[in-house]
């Protein structure tokens, strides 16, 4: 059996057309690698939508993501699981649900807090553990996992969500992968963090696409061969382009504070090498950072 796992996805609305297009782009190359690649089960890791179109009740959003699923599903004759990562979950007055996952109201088998087996092939045994806020209640759901329930020659696959330890980001949701327990599995799938990395056992999958100005890495999809037991990745084709990037940063920084115009302004000066394609469009997206910054950051009267 052969298993296509998807980095975070993000489905919604955005302002920068080359990341709208980049999703239409994406979306094919999953179907086509799909028949390419004779795979039998797709697995997204979680944040198959972001959590503005969520907060703004987008439903166009959800309709357009089921319909692709739907087609996934049809076109490339594939399974397709997932579970809910930070994104995917909502307060209950979005619409008028029980559910805490927006992944409960899309054509995939997806897992509660209660369950964790994704799927179960005749020597692979794939856990899905969904988003938990907290580091500690992710290990509760680990340690109750019966591994000697299983056949000694079944093959251990994790799939979640939760920030590496390691990875540069210190939060509350952090996992340590370098536990014991965790040596108990052939593969661990994690998405949240949109850099790509690969360490130990474990595959930090990244994102789709670069979201952000400073998310210009490679990204990647990854095939899971249960019969050889490797990891394969593939290069997402599409490299979203942020060549309006004055009129990207002129939208996105409606400055009303001194903080908000700092962190802009640091975010410009940390992407620079990587989203500007020649020195001169570097210098000129710099210096209108700069000047944007100089003209809503006051200097503080002498006295």
């Amino acid at each position: 059996m052969k298993i296509l796992i998807i980095p975070d996805f993000h489905y919604g609305k955005y302002s920068n057309k080359s990341v709208e297009e980049g999703l239409r782009s994406v979306q094919k190359q999953i179907i086509d690698t799909c028949i390419e690649k004779g795979i039998d089960e797709v697995i997204f890791v979680g944040d198959l939508v972001r959590k503005k179109d969520l907060q703004k009740m987008d439903l166009q959003v959800l309709f357009e993501l089921k319909k692709y699923l739907l087609d996934l599903w049809e076109s490339a004759n594939v399974k397709v699981l997932s579970i809910s990562g930070n994104h995917d979950q909502f307060t209950d007055n979005f619409i008028n649900t029980p559910s805490n996952s927006v992944i409960d109201l899309l054509p995939v088998r997806t897992i509660d807090n209660e369950t964790y087996i994704l799927d179960i092939d005749r020597q692979v045994v794939t856990i899905g553990i969904p988003f938990y806020r907290e580091g500690s209640e992710f290990m509760e759901m680990i340690n109750k996992i019966d591994f000697d329930s299983y056949h000694r020659h079944i093959v251990f696959v994790l799939i979640c969500h939760q920030t590496p330890k390691g990875s540069g980001y210190e939060s509350s949701d952090m996992v340590d992968f370098e536990l014991p327990i965790f040596r108990k599995f052939t593969k661990i799938y994690c998405g949240h963090i949109h850099e790509p990395k690969e360490f130990l056992n474990v595959i930090q999958t990244g994102s789709c696409l670069a979201y952000k100005r400073n998310e210009q890495s490679q990204k990647y999809l990854y095939v899971f061969d249960t019969e050889t037991m490797e990891n394969e990745s593939i290069k997402i084709d599409f490299q979203v382009s942020y060549d309006n990037q004055i009129q990207t940063i002129k939208k996105d920084t409606q400055l009303s504070s001194r903080l908000k115009a700092k962190e802009s302004i640091f975010d410009i000066e940390k992407g620079i090498e990587s989203y500007s394609s020649t020195q001169e469009k570097k210098e000129k997206v710099l210096q209108y950072g700069k000047n944007l910054y100089n003209k809503n950051i006051k200097s503080k009267p002498t006295k």
